[in-house]
Order: C-alpha cells, then sequence, then structure tokens
C-alpha cells in the first residue's frame, strides 16, 4: 500500500464519517422539530377547549340569573329561552366540534371529562327550560366539578 492509497483510505473513512454524523444529527433534529410540533398543537387544542368550557359555564350564569329574576309567567319563560336557545345550542354544538377536532391530540382521560361536561351543559339547558330552579342549580354545581376536573387534568 503506498502512501496515496493510505490517505485515500482515511479520506474515505473521514467522509463517510461526517457523512454519519450528518445525518444523524439531521433525524434527531427533525425528530425534535416534530415533538415541538406535537407540542404546539396541543397547547393550542388544550387552549381553545379550556376558552370553551369556561365560556360556556360564564354564559350559563346569564341564563341562571335570568331564570332566577324571572317574574313572569311560563309562556313568556319559553318566548324568551325559545329566542336564547340557539346561542347555548350553538355554544354546545361549537364546544363538540372543537372536542372532535382536538381529538388526535388529547388523552381519552381528558376527552371523556370534556364530554360530561358537554353532557352535563345539554342537562343544564333542559332543566333551564323547564324552570326547574333546584335541577338547574344543581345541574350548574356538576358543571362547576366537571370544570374543576378538567382543569386538574
Amino acid at each position: 500500500m503506498t502512501s496515496s492509497d493510505i490517505i485515500a483510505i482515511i479520506t474515505t473513512i473521514t467522509s463517510v464519517s461526517a457523512f454519519a454524523i450528518a445525518i444523524l444529527t439531521f433525524k434527531k433534529d427533525r425528530n425534535k422539530s416534530n415533538q415541538d410540533f406535537l407540542f404546539q398543537e396541543k397547547v393550542l387544542a388544550y387552549k381553545e377547549l379550556i376558552f370553551h368550557v369556561n365560556f360556556i359555564f360564564e354564559s350559563f350564569f346569564d341564563i341562571m340569573d335570568e331564570m332566577l329574576d324571572h317574574e313572569g309567567s311560563n309562556i313568556k319563560w319559553e318566548k324568551f329561552l325559545n329566542k336564547e336557545s340557539e346561542y347555548y345550542d350553538g355554544l354546545i354544538a361549537d364546544f363538540y366540534n372543537s372536542i372532535f377536532s382536538a381529538l388526535p391530540t388529547i388523552p381519552s382521560d381528558i376527552y371523556k371529562e370534556l364530554i360530561k361536561f358537554g353532557q352535563d351543559s345539554t342537562q343544564f339547558i333542559t332543566s333551564a327550560f323547564d324552570k326547574n330552579e333546584a335541577l338547574t342549580i344543581e345541574a350548574h354545581e356538576k358543571l362547576d366539578k366537571n370544570l374543576i376536573n378538567i382543569l386538574i387534568l
């Protein structure tokens, strides 16, 4: 073996090593980039879901106040709620849409709590429509517990 052969072998080994290091670095960076992207998606999904949960919970205070302060007949109450029902049903529908769009990024325990909150929200609206104060207050307390469970998770 001549010195030029040895230099060629050393150069080849160095080139292959540099290429392998470059590939490993690229894979590591790509993996980190994917993890960062998934983390950002999860944060955005949680942010949107928590916004909907809080907004629905707070907006139900308005309907509770209206129900407790309402001194008219049941017919007037039904007319009021018929106007408002589309708004509240729309809130729940938007909430479910947010859940389903975030489904790939949220764990199953959070998904179950969010669905439970949606179901209890529907129950709250139904009890408010019936103008049953005791059931409405109980449903709102249930929503409060669900909200705390969601925030804990």
